[in-house]
């Protein structure tokens, strides 16, 4: 059975990995989980996500504004 190529589009608001606050140990943001699933997707299932980025900083926000 042959896969078929799948496009995936996911969008994504923040890819900071850790917050940058005072507490005391390192915490991890969403960026943290958006690199953990775009692995699994091409590790697992050999898909390839369109990764979408908004937020701070990225080209997509810019270009909204």
């Amino acid at each position: 059975m042959v896969k078929e190529k799948k496009d995936l589009p996911i969008y994504v608001v923040n890819n900071d990995v850790t917050y940058a606050d005072n507490f005391k140990l390192p915490r991890l943001a969403f960026g943290t989980f958006t690199n953990a699933l775009i692995s699994i997707l091409k590790k697992d299932h050999n898909i390839h996500p369109n990764i979408i980025y908004y937020g701070k900083p990225s080209i997509n926000t810019f270009k909204y504004v």
